[in-house]
């Protein structure tokens, strides 16, 4: 079903604002639903996705701008941006996840394949993927356990939420004011010496030593992984 104006998509939608199609979508346009957005084949869209609730396809969700649910964003497919993936519940996929921005959810992320963004990604849940995981940029983690990860992990750097920092200011006695482009560089100063340290749990430990990849970069693996997601991305949408 080709979707050329938000005017065609509303037509879709019925008194609660939710679109339930048993077809594929092809959106030509930028759309946004007040209910949640539901199809049984794919969701193929030329800029913005957005829904105050779920958006969900059997098939493959992919966008050439952003994909926005104040729900769950979920498929049986890949799911990718140009844009970035935020959902105020989880991303999930029996695929891979891919975007040029930001992955944000405030619930899980999780895929049967990999998840790389060329931004950060920042989850409010667990992280789990059974291939690689991917960011240039930061990888936010507020959990004492490390994420639940089949295959490799990199990331610029692997860092606490904000809410977070006076803890670990604490337990390195470094000051953890100012933004992590800033913090980091006072971290790696002392890394070596503090590692030597006993204290440090699994996850931590993890943390501080991901710091190391803060000017580095990316080995081929993870070169290879981005440049295969943007053509998939580029393909698809």
């Amino acid at each position: 079903m080709i979707i050329k104006t938000q005017k065609d998509f509303d037509t879709l939608a019925d008194a609660n604002g939710n679109v339930c199609c048993t077809e594929a979508l092809d959106i030509r346009c930028d759309i946004s639903a007040r209910g949640y957005i539901s199809t049984r084949g794919d969701i193929s869209a030329g800029g913005n996705i957005s829904a105050r609730g779920n958006i969900s396809a059997r098939g493959y969700i992919s966008t050439r701008g952003d994909i926005s649910a104040g729900g769950n964003i979920s498929a049986g497919g890949n799911i990718s941006a140009r844009g970035y993936i935020f959902a105020g519940g989880n991303i999930s996929t029996r695929g891979n996840i891919s975007a040029r921005g930001d992955i944000s959810a405030g619930g899980n992320i999780s895929a049967r394949g990999d998840i790389s963004a060329r931004c950060g990604i920042s989850t409010g849940g667990y992280i789990s993927a059974d291939g690689d995981v991917v960011t240039v940029g930061f990888l936010f983690w507020p959990h004492a356990a490390p994420p639940q990860i089949e295959g490799r992990i990199w990331c610029k750097s692997m860092v606490p939420p904000e809410w977070q920092r006076e803890y670990w200011g604490r337990r390195t006695c470094i000051l953890m004011d100012g933004c992590y482009d800033k913090i980091i560089p006072r971290v790696l100063q002392n890394l070596d010496t503090m590692l030597l340290d006993p204290k440090w749990t699994e996850t931590e430990r993890m943390m501080l030593e991901s710091f190391r990849n803060f000017d580095a970069e990316p080995p081929d693996w993870a070169k290879k992984l981005l440049t295969k997601n943007r053509k998939n991305e580029e393909a698809t949408s």
